[in-house]
């Protein structure tokens, strides 16, 4: 492993971890370390919304000189080589695909060059990775030297004059570094995966 890899494993939940999530993680950290990737932790458990937890993420991972911020969601399930796969994708920003916590509906995922945010069917979601529009955050790995290109706040969201919410934290940090010329990427080939509600989805 390249030894100026340094990841920082930055923690989401304002709920409580679920105990699915806790089981993948171990597998994750074990299967990491032995494969020699250095790794920082931080959990933000605080903070009004998870926008703000992301901001803060971001700013301790490069406060203690990491190469990578890997953001997990608190309901996500995923292999125990997902990190290693990402870092070799040496990507900007490279999420992993996941199901919305909905029963049967396809991957939400905007392609680049797509008109909207779309269901992908399983049978036509690509087998390699891809570039989109937008990705879900649950299980994203960024490049700390991205947050040097972009202004704060790098991750906000836009309301409807309504109060309801437009555009969400994830598809605003996304938005942000495309203007920039920065390419958003999804892995769709890290598999199994999950987002945990009453179901595994």
């Amino acid at each position: 492993m390249n030894t100026n890899i340094k990841v920082c494993l930055g923690l989401l939940s304002n709920r409580g971890f679920d105990q699915n999530m806790v089981l993948s993680l171990n597998r994750l950290i074990d299967y990491s370390a032995r494969e020699g990737i250095e790794m920082h932790f931080e959990m933000a458990t605080e903070g009004y919304h998870i926008a703000e937890n992301r901001n803060m993420l971001a700013a301790k991972s490069i406060q203690y000189g990491c190469s990578h911020l890997f953001m997990i969601d608190d309901d996500m399930i995923f292999p125990e080589n997902a990190l290693e796969t990402l870092l070799s994708r040496d990507k900007e920003i490279i999420a992993i695909n996941y199901h919305p916590r909905q029963l049967n509906t396809g991957y939400m995922v905007w392609k680049k060059g797509d008109d909207k945010l779309s269901k992908i069917a399983e049978d036509n979601l690509p087998t390699e990775p891809f570039e989109c529009e937008e990705i879900g955050f649950g299980t994203v790995l960024i490049k700390t030297d991205l947050f040097m290109k972009i202004d704060r706040p790098w991750f906000d969201w836009i309301e409807h004059e309504t109060g309801m919410i437009k555009v969400g934290e994830d598809a605003f940090f996304c938005h942000k570094v495309r203007e920039k010329g920065i390419d958003v990427w999804c892995d769709p080939t890290i598999k199994p995966t999950g987002h945990v509600g009453k179901y595994i989805y």
